[in-house]
């Protein structure tokens, strides 16, 4: 009996100097993934920060954090440091560890009118519904650069219909063609749906206090585009085709 129970605590000391062993690696193996790499730190959304919220509010409040992120992966427009920016506002509503992206945050003034998206000069805001598979199921942000592929059909005899509660129509193999329709569009904002006892969902704009009837798991996703070929293509793709979006990593 004796010789049995020092068997087990020998077997449990053993299993607990292995999963520390374990544990020990796995922490050396992640410090030298990242030795290689060149990080910078980016400001982050600690918790929710509401439309028209500014960036000193946000940070008295303790709603920011810093992350340490490798440089590659980090979004050109991600803002390092809210030196010089305390005054500006968010134009729309920021989710938990959300990186704070410049194209978020506009005057305090402009907040107040009905221009707060912040638009390029030059260019239009279109929003489109899309499913959340289709925009990249929450990874788009505002500041985002996106390619926006549309899937048409090639026969009389087919039609296109989306929906997001149930997968597409299954289309026969020839009666639909899926190419690039826009090589790089910049995300303004995104409203997601909000689930509802109903068919559809209600999703409150991130820029007023208005509400917007959407079916139930539709995203829409506002895009700034230039008038004419780029803002025809992206309407053929919402009220014909079949929209997806691809996301484009950041440059530097």
């Amino acid at each position: 009996m004796r010789s049995r129970f020092l068997v087990i605590i020998l077997a449990a000391v053993l299993a607990l100097a292995g999963a520390v062993a374990v544990l020990a690696y796995a922490r050396q193996a992640n410090e030298r993934a990242i030795a290689g790499l060149t990080t910078v730190e980016v400001i982050a959304a600690k918790g929710t920060i509401s439309a028209r919220t500014s960036l000193a509010e946000a940070e008295q409040h303790g709603l920011l954090t810093t992350e340490t992120l490798p440089e590659k992966s980090v979004p050109a427009e991600a803002i390092r440091s809210t030196a010089g920016l305390a005054g500006l506002v968010f134009s729309a509503t920021v989710q938990p560890a959300q990186l704070v992206l410049r194209p978020m945050l506009v005057p305090a003034a402009q907040s107040t009118s009905t221009d707060v998206l912040p638009i390029p000069k030059g260019m239009q805001a279109i929003t489109v519904e899309m499913c959340v598979a289709e925009s990249l199921s929450g990874y788009i942000t505002a500041g985002s650069d996106v390619s926006v592929y549309g899937t048409v059909p090639t026969s009389l005899k087919v039609s296109l219909q989306r929906t997001c509660q149930t997968n597409h129509n299954a289309v026969p193999p020839g009666y639909s063609s899926t190419s690039l329709m826009l090589s790089k569009v910049l995300v303004l904002s995104v409203a997601q749906a909000q689930a509802t006892s109903s068919a559809s969902s209600v999703v409150a704009d991130p820029v007023s206090s208005a509400s917007t009837q959407l079916a139930t798991g539709a995203v829409a996703v506002t895009f700034a585009v230039h008038p004419g070929t780029e803002a025809d293509q992206l309407i053929q793709a919402t009220e014909v085709d079949l929209p997806y979006l691809a996301l484009i990593p950041p440059t530097h």
